[in-house]
């Protein structure tokens, strides 16, 4: 239970880390409104607002298949590089893939913002990055029935 422990202590502080970072992207991007101009066409940048609304929409919507798919795939035995439980390993993977995926959904508020100074992309984008990383958060008691089921 020691591993599981430490497990969940690590994921749990890379899921804070992560969701810091979207207020760190939010403080950026407001701190850069008026230092960088990029100017772009304004029906390139209605392309490219769409397009990432689009693509963020995608992202969360796939995130709980994503993660379905990695904790029903094969549990390889073979890592060598994480003390844990292989179960516990892929449990993690699973977690950070959806942290990712909801991360990036962010990162292109950031860039949105930065490129048409509407500081609705970047909220909404960040807001809808941060609601998937609460939906998808890590849970100790789903990792540790996760192991348990995954046991040889």
């Amino acid at each position: 239970m020691d591993d599981l422990d430490k497990s969940w202590k690590s994921i749990y502080i890379i899921w804070i880390a992560m969701l810091i970072a979207l207020f760190v992207y939010m403080l950026v991007g407001l701190s850069l409104e008026d230092k960088i101009n990029i100017p772009v066409d304004k029906g390139v940048l209605n392309i490219l607002r769409y397009a990432f609304y689009f693509i963020s929409g995608l992202l969360i919507f796939s995130i709980k298949y994503v993660r379905k798919f990695i904790l029903n795939s094969k549990i390889s035995n073979d890592s060598n590089t994480y003390s844990a439980d292989p179960a516990v390993f892929q449990y993690i993977k699973a977690t950070i893939t959806s942290m990712a995926m909801a991360e990036f959904v962010a990162v292109l508020g950031l860039f949105l913002f930065i490129i048409g100074k509407n500081k609705v992309d970047l909220y909404l984008l960040v807001f809808m990055s941060a609601v998937a990383m609460i939906v998808y958060r890590p849970f100790k008691e789903q990792m540790i029935n996760y192991a348990k089921e995954h046991c040889k």
